[in-house]
């Protein structure tokens, strides 16, 4: 399934508060918007839910909500907003989204005037960046945001032979034969973290079923899942360590 990256926002959105998000516009504003609901809806965002906080959240007019889409590059009279509402201390547990579409159209100017604001907002704030074209935008704005891309998670990347020891329920935890293919892999750090990247993906749309179908079991068990990827994102494998960092999950989640 694709389209999955952190659809559980309510893990992600704890931890992360940038996000650049990569894809076709249509599914980037559906995926922001599902991302808002599920951490504003009291029932999650669920896909018949039509209660006031997602009517507001459709519509764009929900307090907690700014949504941003200029016509042309960006100005910084168009993030002003940004900066007159992370004036306010919000209360303990409360959230505020700004979604940016178009990040791509975010000039030198309003990029550097964001950059602090993206590593370091106040607590509760969290940021949803949306572009067709992660290399367009900014490199300073891309290294603070964590990179989701819609596309990634295809049935084909998901059914990578190293991830089916992650996702098939119905294979056994082996770790030999786990070892074993992973030698065979040779994956090096960069292949490491794009698969790792596949597995959030796949997982995120497991997540995702699982909430619709009112999977209880199951949703508690990918959100363990969720919270050791979100454990393990910041620190993917360097210089040569793909293997341990590979060995190492696969122990945890199979504890």
């Amino acid at each position: 399934m694709r389209n999955g990256f952190f659809e559980t926002a309510t893990m992600v959105i704890n931890t992360v508060p940038a996000q650049l998000i990569v894809g076709q516009r249509d599914e980037l504003v559906s995926h922001a918007n599902q991302l808002v609901r599920e951490a504003l809806c009291p029932q999650k965002g669920a896909s018949n839910c039509f209660c006031t906080n997602c009517r507001w959240i459709n519509n764009r007019q929900h307090p907690s909500l700014v949504w941003i889409c200029p016509e042309n590059d960006y100005t910084l009279e168009d993030i002003e907003v940004i900066f007159e509402k992370t004036r306010f201390s919000l209360d303990d547990g409360a959230v505020f989204f700004f979604v940016l579409e178009k990040a791509n159209q975010l000039t030198a100017a309003t990029a550097n005037r964001l950059l602090k604001m993206l590593e370091e907002p106040p607590a509760g704030y969290h940021f949803l960046l949306l572009t067709t074209n992660a290399e367009a935008v900014i490199t300073t704005i891309r290294s603070r945001c964590v990179l989701t891309n819609l596309a990634s998670a295809s049935a084909d990347e998901s059914r990578h032979v190293l991830l089916q020891h992650f996702l098939n329920q119905h294979q056994p935890p082996d770790p030999f034969i786990f070892e074993s293919e992973l030698k065979k892999q040779g994956l090096d750090d960069a292949q490491s973290a794009a698969l790792f990247e596949v597995l959030a993906n796949a997982v995120a749309a497991l997540y995702k079923d699982a909430v619709l179908s009112g999977n209880h079991d199951l949703i508690e068990q990918l959100t363990r899942r969720q919270e050791l990827i979100e454990r393990n994102m910041r620190r993917l494998p360097q210089s040569g360590s793909s293997d341990l960092f590979w060995k190492q999950l696969w122990l945890r989640w199979h504890q």
